[in-house]
């Protein structure tokens, strides 16, 4: 096998690329790049450097198609080499800045854009399409803005910046006027999410929609101004389909503010679907929207009414219920510890304990009896006593029994 010339590794390398024979192109490529470059131009062979730019497109590029992008940056880097910075070419530049940057060499993909005097955007789009991109070092904002790159690519790398003075410095050259709503929104996100919230407002001071609108009403939530969160939702919730978060956050500021009253409890079913008849239950309690929630329970089903025994205890604190609601809330019982129970117990009038008080226990038999006690039949409420058990309670009851009705006789 005979020795190739430099010629003939040149042209076996384009033969070879033009078959996309890549593993071959790019030895002959790269062989004829290192010895030419010993021998040296304008050499008898008559190679020149379109010849050496022509060699390194083809290994650069043969060496992509196989993945071996070290060895597709060392080629590039042969250019480097031996190119004059004032003739280096603005792709082979935007190449290297590729390459160095999907090989997370970030440090000298952003050399690489700083150092060069073109001031390209095909080489800062290069960079930007990187993952150096996710953690934009400060040279590459600043030449952003020295090379003032179009609106599109600051536009793109302030929203990839972390850094909230960087973003800050970065966005202060950017027209946002020149932006799509679309776009607009983005930055508005972005700048909430980041903490940047002077460009925020100044962004979202120009324009609505209902992006801006939910996040200004979660920063206004942020910052404890309840009252205004309550004038402005109130604004805008029939105006734009706003997130489900912005009511839970209109209800909370109700509450912040101590006007539980003043909010319809439907809000909940518009904040979130779980444990929804629960939460509209305790909804009615807090804000004692009574007359609305007895409409609403008789709209239950049986598993909707269950939901709200964990909060009987307070409908019967307040009073408010029906015979049809201690009815039901009967069947609650079993869901209550003891010491729920007593408290329950002790807030029922007369009807409410006889409502409930209807097993064999000690605890059903005791208060059965202080519900005909309070109902000043003393001859169930004795009857009753006497089948309790536990004879300090029994005692404890007939006193009450006997004192009940000498107040009856001296009235």
């Amino acid at each position: 096998m005979r020795d190739f010339t430099i010629v003939d590794r040149y042209n076996a390398g384009v033969l070879s690329y033009n078959s996309k024979l890549y593993e071959s192109s790019a030895i002959n490529m790269e062989t004829f790049l290192n010895t030419a470059l010993n021998v040296g131009l304008n050499n008898t062979s008559g190679i020149t450097e379109t010849d050496l730019d022509n060699a390194v497109r083809i290994a650069y590029k043969s060496y992509v198609e196989l993945s071996l992008y070290v060895d597709a940056l060392r080629v590039l880097n042969i250019y480097f080499s031996y190119k004059d910075s004032d003739s280096i070419d603005t792709s082979m530049i935007a190449n290297k800045v590729l390459i160095s940057g999907n090989l997370n060499r970030c440090k000298d993909a952003a050399s690489t854009v700083v150092s060069s005097n073109k001031g390209g955007t095909e080489i800062i789009k290069a960079y930007l399409s990187t993952s150096c991109a996710d953690s934009i070092d400060k040279s590459i904002v600043d030449y952003i803005i020295a090379t003032n790159q179009p609106n599109d690519v600051k536009t793109e790398a302030a929203l990839k910046i972390k850094n909230t003075d960087w973003l800050l410095l970065l966005s202060s050259s950017i027209d946002f006027q020149a932006l799509d709503v679309s776009q607009r929104d983005n930055f508005a996100e972005y700048f909430f999410q980041v903490g940047a919230y002077e460009p925020f407002w100044n962004l979202v001071g120009g324009y609505t929609s209902p992006t801006t609108v939910s996040l200004s009403l979660k920063r206004l939530h942020q910052t404890e101004k309840y009252d205004e969160y309550i004038t402005m939702m109130n604004s805008y919730k029939d105006t734009y389909n706003l997130p489900a978060d912005n009511y839970c956050l209109l209800v909370d500021s109700y509450k912040q503010t101590n006007q539980s009253h003043n909010y319809d409890c439907a809000l909940i079913a518009q904040c979130s679907t779980d444990n929804l008849t629960y939460n509209t239950a305790v909804c009615y309690s807090e804000s004692g929207q009574w007359e609305a929630f007895h409409r609403e329970y008789a709209t239950l089903t049986d598993d909707e009414k269950d939901e709200i025994c964990v909060i009987a205890p307070y409908i019967v604190a307040n009073g408010v219920y029906t015979n049809e609601m201690l009815d039901d809330f009967k069947s609650c019982r079993a869901v209550y510890k003891e010491g729920v129970q007593k408290s329950l117990y002790g807030l029922l009038d007369s009807n409410g304990l006889l409502y409930f008080s209807t097993g064999t226990s000690v605890t059903d038999l005791y208060y059965r009896t202080y519900g005909y006690i309070l109902k000043r039949d003393m001859q169930n409420a004795t009857e009753t006593a006497a089948m309790v058990t536990k004879k300090e309670l029994q005692m404890e009851l007939y006193r009450v029994i006997k004192n009940s009705q000498n107040i009856s006789t001296t009235q």
